[in-house]
């Protein structure tokens, strides 16, 4: 009874059921073609799964999922088959969240569509990776977001979960911290003079920010006690590091002491991207620092001495990176890596499979790899069809510009909990972080929402539409 009361009535209700059928094929697909999980892609979460508190790379959220289920059995096919239910989950609420913002039983099954039927997600959801737990805990902040918005009884339930869900995000990617501030923004916003009736307009946004911050220092003292530091992420100072390194000029700033061995003569242009100064044995931290995560504290200092000598050149470093997501052809060869061929179902590199399914069989049982060769040759296909890339992000982004412009307070709000929230996603690893095609994939279903939402908004003032 609940899902039929839920489930939008006459045509919307079709045709959203018909886009779940879809995705639910697509993902028995995925299933068929590459069982019991893909070998090609593989950020090593399992050999942390013992205190994920000690991978240098990664905060340990979803590394804590992958020990917590290992506690159940160690055949990797599980936490596939759950990352493809919770991908479905993720669609249904990013649904739920738009109808309620925009009031329209249709808005809805745009971002329910991109994430039932992206492939990229699908890929994801078939391999040993955090975007698929990350979609999820995203998707149900944003829903209770979209709760929020309204008049919620009792008042700090919807905002409390909103900031509990976000927070949790971020303790699987670090990248969901910036999505916090957004959402207790748009609460602030969504009641009229939030100056002059301050005793009601912040009570939501003050108990999303509070929740929110329970969760994270939680995660930090822990982090503490089991890991290395006092720190939401991981490693923050190699990955500052690593973008410091790509114009800073010692001639502007005095290096602190044992720091002078990073300093580079290379003209600011000539120099690789960050991979290169992070995981290169030949480059200036990994040879004199020892491997990423170690001797954070030098790393942090040095950097942070460079961005303070050099706020423009850092900015402009970080403009770049930005645009490269917006016009991938812009990106200089050895300067992070694209969407493809690490998200492509066809792609079968015979070193690199049996290096990923070793390192898998650390931790899960040994498993053969099964291929059906046709299913994979129509899912990638279908990734030539449907892929969110930079196309349909700079439509998004237009959008999401004009709808903070037009419509109610609601819509506009709505607009700036989604599509704002969902860029911020893109803001760490601009600042911080490597190009990776992959890191459009969480953006997906925020973006469509707030496309969706400013299209719905144009459609209602149409000349002749009844208001």
């Amino acid at each position: 009874m609940a899902v039929r009361r839920w489930w939008p009535p006459g045509p919307p209700g079709y045709a959203l059921l018909a886009l779940l059928a879809a995705g639910i094929a697509l993902r028995l697909i995925a299933i068929a073609s590459w069982w019991p999980t893909t070998n090609t892609i593989d950020d090593g979460y399992q050999l942390f799964a013992g205190n994920p508190f000690n991978d240098p790379q990664h905060p340990a959220g979803y590394g804590l999922i992958v020990g917590a289920l290992g506690h159940v059995t160690h055949e990797v096919a599980l936490p596939m088959l759950i990352q493809h239910v919770i991908g479905i989950a993720s669609a249904l609420l990013m649904f739920a969240a738009t109808r309620r913002v925009t009031g329209s039983q249709w808005a809805g099954l745009l971002p329910a569509a991109f994430l039932l039927l992206n492939p990229d997600l699908i890929f994801l959801e078939h391999a040993i990776m955090a975007e698929s737990w990350a979609v999820l805990a995203t998707s149900a902040g944003l829903y209770a977001g979209a709760r929020a918005l309204e008049d919620p009884d009792p008042w700090w339930r919807w905002p409390a979960l909103t900031g509990l869900a976000l927070a949790l995000a971020t303790t699987i990617r670090t990248a969901g911290l910036l999505v916090i501030p957004v959402a207790v923004l748009a609460l602030l916003l969504a009641r009229p003079g939030p100056l002059r009736n301050w005793r009601t307009a912040w009570r939501a946004p003050a108990a999303a920010l509070a929740a929110a911050a329970v969760v994270l220092l939680c995660y930090a003292t822990t982090n503490a006690i089991v890991g290395e530091r006092f720190a939401i992420g991981p490693s923050s100072a190699w990955y500052l590091y690593g973008r410091a390194a790509q114009f800073a000029d010692c001639s502007q700033f005095d290096p602190p002491p044992g720091t002078e061995v990073l300093c580079e003569q290379r003209p600011a242009g000539d120099r690789p991207g960050d991979s290169y100064y992070l995981f290169d044995p030949t480059a200036p931290a990994p040879s004199h620092f020892g491997s990423f995560g170690q001797n954070n504290g030098p790393l942090g200092d040095w950097a942070r001495h460079a961005i303070r000598a050099q706020p423009l050149d850092f900015l402009n470093t970080a403009w770049k990176y930005l645009s490269w997501y917006y016009v991938p052809s812009a990106r200089p060869a050895g300067k992070g890596v694209d969407l493809d061929p690490g998200l492509s179902f066809t792609f079968d590199n015979p070193f690199l499979a049996p290096t990923i399914q070793a390192s898998l069989e650390r931790f899960y049982n040994p498993f053969t790899p099964k291929t059906w060769s046709p299913g994979r040759h129509f899912l990638r296909g279908w990734q030539h069809v449907t892929r969110f890339g930079a196309t349909l992000l700079t439509v998004t982004t237009l959008l999401l510009l004009i709808g903070l412009l037009v419509g109610t307070r609601r819509s506009r709000v709505g607009v700036l909990l989604f599509g704002v929230g969902g860029l911020a996603l893109l803001l760490s690893p601009v600042l911080t972080g490597n190009f990776i095609g992959r890191y459009l994939v969480p953006l997906t279903g925020p973006m469509m929402a707030a496309a969706a939402v400013t299209i719905t908004e144009l459609w209602r003032r149409r000349p002749g539409a009844q208001v």
